[in-house]
This record gives structure tokens, sequence and C-alpha cells, in this order.
């Protein structure tokens, strides 16, 4: 008798199993109520109206996103001296050591502060490194400069992929699978 109240209960609050994403339903054997997840009608071909609801509701929100994700830079204060080329991942000269702090824009998904005893070294697709502390994101694809020479050392960075990301996002093209 009490499962079967839940049950009433928690069918009241959800909306119809056919625009939700879970149904309550009783279980015979038990007597228990349990949610049944119900397959969405994007995952059929088609899209529900909540999935297209949140397509607009967030696309301003992830265009903006997106948009902060193509370029990077930012400035560090502390000893040190170092340079980084970087095409790609694998296609890297760097040679860095500093104890520094900075701020900069890392994107508006990742935090704009530095603060660490870096030392990084690496040609091509080898290289070691070791950070203590908050670094600065760095994607493998990134195409990065960065010089730190005595105290001052500033970064730029841009990825191609968030280019094209940005691009086919205004047609809800989401390549990154990174929107809200």
């Amino acid at each position: 008798m009490r499962s079967a109240l839940l049950a009433a209960v928690l069918a009241l609050a959800l909306p119809a199993c056919a625009s939700s994403r879970a149904c309550v339903s009783m279980d015979p054997t038990l007597g228990e109520a349990f949610f049944v997840p119900v397959q969405d009608a994007g995952e059929e071909g088609g899209a529900s109206a909540v999935d297209v609801g949140h397509v607009i509701l967030m696309y301003l929100p992830n265009r903006v996103l997106d948009l902060f994700d193509v370029a990077r830079a930012g400035v560090n204060v502390g000893p040190g001296i170092g340079v980084q080329a970087k095409a790609t991942e694998n296609a890297q000269v760097t040679f860095i050591t500093r104890t520094s702090a900075g701020l900069g824009l890392q994107t508006l998904r990742h935090l704009p502060a530095y603060a660490s005893i870096e030392n990084a070294a690496g040609a091509g697709p080898l290289s070691a490194e070791t950070n203590l502390g908050l670094g600065w994101y760095q994607s493998p694809m990134d195409l990065r400069l960065e010089l730190h020479p005595f105290i001052v050392g500033a970064h730029v960075a841009i990825e191609p992929k968030e280019i094209a990301d940005f691009i086919l996002g205004l047609f809800t093209v989401d390549i990154s699978k990174d929107d809200y």
C-alpha cells in the first residue's frame, strides 16, 4: 500500500512519461515503486521538445563559451628563463624553468591564474615536465608561443579545433562536445 502511494505521488510530481527522462512504475513482484529510464526521441533520430528547448536556451551562452575557447594569453612574474614554440603536442620545442605567478585569459572554462614552480624540456613528441602548483591550461592541439626572459614571461595560444567548434556551433554542431 505504501509503495502504491509513493508511486502515485511520484507519478504526479514527474511530467508525463512521453516528455520525461524517467517514469515511475510499480514492480508487481516486489510491490515497490522504481524509476524507469525513457529513451529520448533524440535517440531515435528525432529531437524531443525538451532537447530543442535546451538548445534554444543555451545557444547564446554556448556560443560565448566557444568563442572564448579559441585563444588564450597570460603574463607571469617571477624568476625564470625559457621558451616554448608549439604547433601541436607532437611538434614542439620547449625549455622553461621558472618560479612565478601570473594572470591571463585561459578560456572561460579554466582558471585565469598561474602559480607554480615549473621545469619543462622537450623536442618533437618527446618532453618532460614537472609542475608544482597551478599551471596554465594547454591543449594537445595548441599553436602556442611562450617566452620567459628573466623576471616577466608571457604566452599566447590558439586552438584551431576550437575555431571550427565555434563556427560549426553557430549551426548547433558541437565537435568539442563541450556545450551545456
